[in-house]
Protein backbone atom coordinates (compact mmCIF):
# COMPACT_ATOMS: atom_id res chain seq x y z
CA UNK A 1 0.00 0.00 0.00
CA UNK A 2 2.70 2.48 0.90
CA UNK A 3 4.72 2.01 -2.53
CA UNK A 4 1.49 2.04 -4.68
CA UNK A 5 0.66 5.41 -3.42
CA UNK A 6 4.34 6.59 -3.12
CA UNK A 7 4.14 5.92 -6.91
CA UNK A 8 0.98 8.13 -7.48
CA UNK A 9 2.80 10.89 -5.04
CA UNK A 10 5.35 10.70 -7.20
CA UNK A 11 3.23 10.87 -10.56
CA UNK A 12 0.62 13.54 -8.73
CA UNK A 13 2.63 15.52 -5.80
CA UNK A 14 0.57 17.09 -3.29
CA UNK A 15 -3.01 15.36 -4.40
CA UNK A 16 -2.50 11.87 -3.28
CA UNK A 17 -4.42 11.02 0.02
CA UNK A 18 -4.40 7.51 2.10
CA UNK A 19 -8.17 7.15 3.96
CA UNK A 20 -7.96 4.23 6.69
CA UNK A 21 -11.00 3.35 8.22
CA UNK A 22 -11.62 0.53 10.79
CA UNK A 23 -14.76 -0.56 9.11
CA UNK A 24 -15.11 -2.46 5.95
CA UNK A 25 -18.65 -1.52 4.92
CA UNK A 26 -21.70 -3.65 3.76
CA UNK A 27 -23.52 -5.87 6.21
CA UNK A 28 -22.12 -8.34 8.59
CA UNK A 29 -22.66 -11.09 6.82
CA UNK A 30 -20.36 -9.51 3.82
CA UNK A 31 -17.49 -8.43 6.39
CA UNK A 32 -17.65 -12.43 7.69
CA UNK A 33 -17.71 -13.52 3.97
CA UNK A 34 -14.93 -11.58 2.94
CA UNK A 35 -12.73 -12.02 6.17
CA UNK A 36 -13.46 -14.40 8.77
CA UNK A 37 -10.69 -12.81 11.46
CA UNK A 38 -12.22 -9.69 10.95
CA UNK A 39 -12.52 -9.11 15.12
CA UNK A 40 -8.95 -9.84 15.15
CA UNK A 41 -7.92 -7.59 12.10
CA UNK A 42 -10.14 -4.99 14.56
CA UNK A 43 -7.86 -4.86 17.87
CA UNK A 44 -4.51 -4.80 15.35
CA UNK A 45 -5.89 -2.06 13.32
CA UNK A 46 -3.78 0.69 15.57
CA UNK A 47 -0.34 -1.14 15.33
CA UNK A 48 -0.76 -1.58 11.54
CA UNK A 49 -1.41 1.78 11.13
CA UNK A 50 1.52 2.68 12.95
CA UNK A 51 3.37 0.12 10.41
CA UNK A 52 2.08 1.94 7.52
CA UNK A 53 2.78 5.64 8.44
CA UNK A 54 6.14 4.22 9.25
CA UNK A 55 6.59 3.09 5.37
CA UNK A 56 4.93 6.05 4.31
CA UNK A 57 7.12 8.33 6.76
CA UNK A 58 10.43 5.98 5.81
CA UNK A 59 11.17 5.72 9.27
CA UNK A 60 11.55 1.97 8.39
CA UNK A 61 15.95 1.52 8.19
CA UNK A 62 15.66 -1.95 6.46
CA UNK A 63 13.04 -1.31 3.85
CA UNK A 64 11.88 1.29 1.90
CA UNK A 65 8.61 1.88 0.38
CA UNK A 66 9.69 3.46 -2.96
CA UNK A 67 9.70 5.48 -5.07
CA UNK A 68 10.29 8.19 -2.54
CA UNK A 69 7.72 11.21 -3.25
CA UNK A 70 9.06 14.59 -2.14
CA UNK A 71 5.37 15.28 -0.58
CA UNK A 72 4.14 12.18 0.69
CA UNK A 73 0.90 10.99 1.00
CA UNK A 74 -1.47 12.73 3.36
CA UNK A 75 -2.72 10.06 5.61
CA UNK A 76 -6.25 10.24 6.64
CA UNK A 77 -8.00 8.21 9.68
CA UNK A 78 -11.86 8.20 8.64
CA UNK A 79 -13.65 6.71 11.88
CA UNK A 80 -17.32 7.69 13.31
CA UNK A 81 -16.64 7.59 17.05
CA UNK A 82 -14.18 9.62 19.93
CA UNK A 83 -11.76 6.06 19.99
CA UNK A 84 -11.12 6.66 15.99
CA UNK A 85 -10.81 10.38 16.95
CA UNK A 86 -8.20 9.69 19.54
CA UNK A 87 -6.28 7.52 17.74
CA UNK A 88 -6.04 10.21 14.55
CA UNK A 89 -4.56 12.54 16.91
CA UNK A 90 -2.13 9.84 18.69
CA UNK A 91 -0.61 8.71 15.20
CA UNK A 92 -0.67 12.64 13.78
CA UNK A 93 -3.33 11.92 10.92
CA UNK A 94 -5.91 13.86 9.22
CA UNK A 95 -9.55 12.93 10.89
CA UNK A 96 -12.93 12.38 8.92
CA UNK A 97 -15.91 11.73 10.45
CA UNK A 98 -18.65 10.17 9.13
CA UNK A 99 -22.14 11.81 10.11
CA UNK A 100 -23.81 10.59 7.93
CA UNK A 101 -23.35 6.81 8.96
CA UNK A 102 -23.47 7.31 12.86
CA UNK A 103 -25.75 8.51 15.67
CA UNK A 104 -22.73 10.28 17.29
CA UNK A 105 -22.29 13.76 17.57
CA UNK A 106 -19.04 14.59 15.14
CA UNK A 107 -18.72 17.49 16.71
CA UNK A 108 -17.11 16.22 19.65
CA UNK A 109 -15.63 13.61 18.28
CA UNK A 110 -13.59 16.17 16.00
CA UNK A 111 -12.97 18.81 19.20
CA UNK A 112 -11.30 15.91 20.96
CA UNK A 113 -8.87 15.32 18.11
CA UNK A 114 -8.43 18.92 17.43
CA UNK A 115 -7.65 18.68 21.36
CA UNK A 116 -5.27 15.86 21.32
CA UNK A 117 -3.33 16.50 18.17
CA UNK A 118 0.31 15.06 18.29
CA UNK A 119 2.34 16.29 15.30
CA UNK A 120 3.78 12.69 13.49
CA UNK A 121 6.10 14.93 11.59
CA UNK A 122 7.66 18.76 11.53
CA UNK A 123 5.35 20.81 10.82
CA UNK A 124 2.46 18.59 10.68
CA UNK A 125 -1.04 20.13 11.77
CA UNK A 126 -4.40 18.90 12.57
CA UNK A 127 -6.94 18.59 9.78
CA UNK A 128 -10.36 17.57 9.80
CA UNK A 129 -13.53 16.88 8.22
CA UNK A 130 -17.07 15.79 8.39
CA UNK A 131 -18.78 14.11 5.85
CA UNK A 132 -22.57 14.19 5.79
CA UNK A 133 -25.35 12.64 3.52
CA UNK A 134 -27.48 15.34 1.16
CA UNK A 135 -31.01 14.60 -0.08
CA UNK A 136 -32.31 17.75 -2.32
CA UNK A 137 -35.49 18.14 -3.52
CA UNK A 138 -37.81 20.92 -4.74
CA UNK A 139 -40.20 20.53 -1.68
CA UNK A 140 -39.75 19.05 1.73
CA UNK A 141 -42.28 16.46 1.41
CA UNK A 142 -40.31 15.15 -2.14
CA UNK A 143 -37.00 15.32 0.09
CA UNK A 144 -38.94 12.73 3.11
CA UNK A 145 -40.10 10.21 0.19
CA UNK A 146 -36.61 10.51 -0.69
CA UNK A 147 -35.26 9.94 2.60
CA UNK A 148 -37.73 7.25 2.93
CA UNK A 149 -36.66 5.62 0.21
CA UNK A 150 -32.85 5.68 1.30
CA UNK A 151 -34.30 4.46 4.89
CA UNK A 152 -36.16 1.44 3.29
CA UNK A 153 -33.00 0.68 1.23
CA UNK A 154 -30.70 0.89 4.43
CA UNK A 155 -33.45 -2.10 6.24
CA UNK A 156 -32.96 -4.10 3.25
CA UNK A 157 -29.60 -4.04 3.21
CA UNK A 158 -28.54 -4.71 7.04
CA UNK A 159 -31.04 -7.44 6.72
CA UNK A 160 -28.77 -9.49 4.09
CA UNK A 161 -31.12 -7.93 1.14
CA UNK A 162 -30.87 -5.05 -0.91
CA UNK A 163 -29.34 -5.65 -4.07
CA UNK A 164 -32.27 -4.76 -6.37
CA UNK A 165 -30.77 -1.19 -5.07
CA UNK A 166 -32.60 1.52 -3.53
CA UNK A 167 -36.33 1.39 -3.89
CA UNK A 168 -37.60 3.35 -5.90
CA UNK A 169 -39.97 6.84 -4.43
CA UNK A 170 -43.76 5.16 -5.77
CA UNK A 171 -42.61 1.78 -3.95
CA UNK A 172 -41.06 4.32 -0.66
CA UNK A 173 -44.56 6.36 -0.77
CA UNK A 174 -46.54 2.71 -0.21
CA UNK A 175 -44.53 1.12 2.80
CA UNK A 176 -46.13 2.15 5.80
CA UNK A 177 -43.48 3.22 8.78
CA UNK A 178 -43.96 2.00 12.28
CA UNK A 179 -43.54 4.97 14.32
CA UNK A 180 -39.91 4.05 15.29
CA UNK A 181 -39.22 4.01 11.76
CA UNK A 182 -40.70 7.50 11.22
CA UNK A 183 -38.17 8.64 13.61
CA UNK A 184 -35.20 7.08 11.70
CA UNK A 185 -36.64 8.66 8.07
CA UNK A 186 -37.15 11.77 10.08
CA UNK A 187 -33.26 12.18 11.48
CA UNK A 188 -32.89 11.76 7.70
CA UNK A 189 -34.14 14.50 7.23
CA UNK A 190 -35.49 16.58 9.29
CA UNK A 191 -37.15 20.49 8.90
CA UNK A 192 -34.49 22.09 10.12
CA UNK A 193 -32.36 20.45 7.47
CA UNK A 194 -34.13 20.55 3.87
CA UNK A 195 -34.71 23.46 2.29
Amino acid sequence: MAEIHHTLATLFPDRIDIGLGRAPGGSAEVTNALNDNFLQAVYKMPDLVQELLAYIDQTVSHIHASPVPNTPPSTWLLGTSKKSAELAAKLGMSYAFGQWMSDTDGTEAITLYHDQFTPRTKGSQANSMMTIAALCAETIEKAMLLAKSLFLWQQQVNHGHGNDGIPSIQVASQYTLESDEQKKVRRICTKDDCR
